[in-house]
């Protein structure tokens, strides 16, 4: 039910006109703000494919674009976007964040976030309390914050 809010957010915010259909430009731009991803070329064909709207330019209405996302958000891994999120955070590529890692990463990304918040957050992500947050750490604290 909340993907299906996301999915009709993404798609009536494209379809700028009010047509109720999506260009394939509005189409790559909708599908971005819903997964965060361009679709590739193929996606796009099999999306697009035998849909035209009233003046033959190839486009796609909501039902047809809900039926073709609904498809890919059941394939997708529920924690692809968390593993996304930590990539960012770990800058080096190490496989953890550090305290000063998250120091650094907050002074850039959210600079009037206070370094006490930032230890408060990282020891609560530091589940094992070795001074490292690992990416299971990362994800499954995230998954508990996400499902209160």
């Amino acid at each position: 039910m909340e993907f299906d809010r996301a999915a009709l957010d993404a798609f009536s915010r494209f379809d700028v006109d009010g047509t109720g259909f999506l260009t394939r430009h509005q189409l790559k731009c909708a599908f971005l703000a819903l997964f965060g991803t361009k679709p590739t070329k193929n996606q796009l064909e099999v999306f697009m494919k035998g849909h035209t709207g009233e003046e033959r330019e190839p486009s796609i209405s909501w039902h047809q674009f809900r039926e073709c996302v609904q498809g890919l958000a059941s394939m997708q891994d529920p924690n692809e976007r968390i593993r996304q999120v930590f990539k960012a955070f770990d800058k080096e590529a190490c496989g953890f964040i550090s305290r000063s890692t998250a120091h650094a990463a907050f002074s850039e990304a959210a600079p009037t976030v206070s370094w006490k918040v930032v230890d408060e957050v990282f020891d609560e992500l530091d589940l094992d309390h070795d001074g490292r947050v690992s990416c299971q750490d990362f994800v499954t604290m995230m998954r508990f914050c996400l499902s209160r």
